[in-house]
């Protein structure tokens, strides 16, 4: 057995041990109490153990004598084992040394394992010279850490190494080697407002300092890469330099970044990621994970490009292609009126998310707005659209409360899923005569509108494209119109409603919801899916016009609330004259009060 040597000060005496057992067996009694504990020697994983077990009172360790010896194949000599100060004991919970104010480390450490001090006491630590390693979590969550002097050997700060380290202030890279920084390796970090680098640092990991406390920083001239949200949250930040080397920016690199009022774009930067990640492929909440760059910059303002970036530009601060002919991203701190220029021929996916514009005027020469163009644009009130205009892609202007009234421009045919989809204040719309289809949610919740009257060469309205617009009390349906999608205006506020004469079916949930109170049904309908008018509660009368009742076999089309069809029983329900007897047979329609038309 190798020896090792220990000096204990308790709070009240002196003591020494001179075994590893000694520390387990020989001081049973004043081991609880011991604050102050010297260890020299060789030491192992089992070490840490006795003393994360047995030393609950402990505020000093001194291991600046000893040496870390492996212990099984999983350890190496040299190196703070995982979870060293950390561990989980029975039931699951923590064993920590919630005492701990200062550990002093061996001279000859070359690591420190992942977790290693995890969410420990320690107000400050320095680490040896000879370090190279900082693993994942190393040092994480420890809210009491406010100093840390980096070893001058050290290449690698893994995943979370400092993250959630609330009240350190400040970091200073060695200047001796190149130094990787791991995702989220001081994420959290609210206080960390110095940043100090001599242009060694090769690597900066996603989400590494998002949630610090910056004011300003000079990233690294060998960076070339701003990773996936490398600063989100940084809501202190208003300066940022952007080195030459720099060639790319990932997701929600600076999302969140409240004081920014300026960014600036080097030479070879030509990759910026505007369009965010949705949550799935028919949502259109967007993953945090996977936002817009600049996304709640609420104060960003403007873009300096480098003349001979081959890949963007700007004017009046918004910023474009090289050539000016696609819109890419208007800062958020842009407001009031914005006028489009001729060169223009596309609005970028999400070029306005967020923004503070009041009035858009889209050049002339717009074929194409891109994919949530005008995302919760909650301060636009009007925009007028360019005759050229031929597509609007899908929920372009989702979320915009503040809209008003629109004029579609003549050429657009089709309205697109989630086009307008809760755009709450919406109440005048002027469609294309030339429009053939509204896509799936297109109003959805477009509580203002109140009447509608849709063109005559509209073919098809897909599902849920008016739900709960339950302002809306009227709407004129065209001849020309063919197909109506599931749930289209389930939730509405349509009192009445003619089925034009070549729908040939009544799809599921169409009305359900809905007030309606009188149906007129068309005798070219064959078809009438299951809850269709389901939980209608204010239905008084359905006109049929089938001189053969049409066949049901779903038995709640009609159900209102319960299973015994007394609201039906309130329903009339109006049968072509000498047909009534035929409806009194069959289901559902012998619960209604049927009368025949005169």
């Amino acid at each position: 057995m190798k020896k090792l040597f220990i000096i204990i000060l308790i709070t009240t005496f002196p003591i020494s041990a001179f075994s590893q057992e000694a520390i387990r067996d020989t001081f049973h009694e004043s081991r609880f109490n011991a604050t102050h504990l010297t260890v020299t020697g060789e030491i192992n994983a089992a070490t840490f153990n006795l003393i994360l077990n047995n030393y609950r009172r402990l505020t000093h360790l001194d291991l600046s004598q000893s040496k870390i010896v492996s212990y099984t194949n999983e350890h190496k000599d040299n190196v703070l084992p995982r979870s060293a100060f950390y561990d989980y004991g029975i039931y699951n919970l923590k064993i920590i040394l919630w005492n701990l104010r200062k550990v002093i480390l061996p001279e000859s450490l070359v690591a420190i394992e992942e977790g290693a001090f995890r969410e420990n006491k320690i107000d400050s630590i320095i680490i040896p010279s000879g370090v190279k390693y900082i693993g994942p979590g190393a040092f994480a969550s420890c809210e009491n850490l406010n100093y840390v002097s980096l070893s001058d050997s050290l290449q690698y700060i893994d995943t979370y190494a400092f993250s959630g380290c609330a009240k350190l202030p400040s970091i200073k890279v060695p200047e001796k080697t190149k130094v990787f920084i791991g995702a989220e390796a001081f994420a959290n970090c609210t206080s960390l407002t110095e940043f100090l680098h001599s242009n060694n640092i090769d690597s900066i990991g996603a989400s590494a300092f998002s949630g610090c406390g910056f004011r300003s920083f000079i990233i690294p001239a060998n960076v070339s890469q701003i990773k996936d949200n490398t600063f989100n949250n940084c809501k202190f930040l208003q300066s940022i330099i952007i080195p030459e080397n720099v060639k790319n920016i990932g997701y929600g690199a600076f999302a969140g970044c409240s004081e920014l009022i300026t960014i600036n774009i080097p030479k070879h930067l030509d990759y910026i990621e505007f369009t965010p990640v949705l949550t799935s492929r028919n949502s259109v909440r967007i993953d945090s994970y996977k936002r817009s760059t600049f996304d709640q910059c609420s104060k960003l303002r403007s873009f300096s490009v480098a003349k001979d970036n081959p890949a963007f530009s700007t004017r009046n601060g918004i910023l474009y292609n090289k050539e000016q002919t696609v819109l890419i991203y208007c800062p958020e701190g842009i407001e009031g009126e914005i006028i489009i220029p001729l060169s223009v021929r596309e609005i970028a996916p999400f070029a306005f998310q967020n923004s503070n514009i009041s009035s858009v005027i889209i050049g002339g020469n717009v074929r194409k707005i891109g994919y949530g163009a005008f995302y919760a644009s909650t301060k636009l009130t009007s925009i007028k659209f360019p005759e050229k205009l031929k597509e609007i892609a899908e929920s372009a202007f989702f979320g915009c409360t503040g809209l008003v009234s629109i004029e579609l421009s003549k050429n657009l045919e089709r309205i697109e899923n989630q086009l307008f989809s809760g755009c709450t204040v919406l109440t005048d719309i002027k469609f294309s005569e030339n429009l053939k289809e509204i896509g799936k949610e297109a109003f959805a919740g477009c509580i203002g509108m109140i009447s509608m009257e849709l063109p005559e060469k509209l073919e098809k309205i897909e599902s849920s494209a008016f739900i709960n617009c339950s302002g809306l009390t009227t709407i004129k349906l065209p001849n020309n119109l063919k197909e109506i999608g599931e749930g289209a205006f389930a939730f509405s506020g349509l009192t009445t409603i003619t089925i034009p004469k070549n729908i040939s079916e009544i799809r599921r949930s169409i009305f359900r919801g809905s007030r309606l109170e009188t149906v007129i049904i068309p005798e070219n309908v064959k078809i009438i899916e299951e809850a269709a008018f389901r939980f209608c509660r204010n239905l008084k009368k359905i006109s049929v016009y089938w001189q053969e009742p049409a066949l049901v076999s779903v038995s709640d089309i009609f159900t209102l609330f319960d299973d015994n069809k007394k609201h039906e029983k309130n329903c009339i329900l109006e049968v072509p004259f000498g047909t009534k007897e035929k409806y009194l047979d069959l289901e559902p329609w012998k619960y209604f009060q049927v009368v025949e038309k005169p």
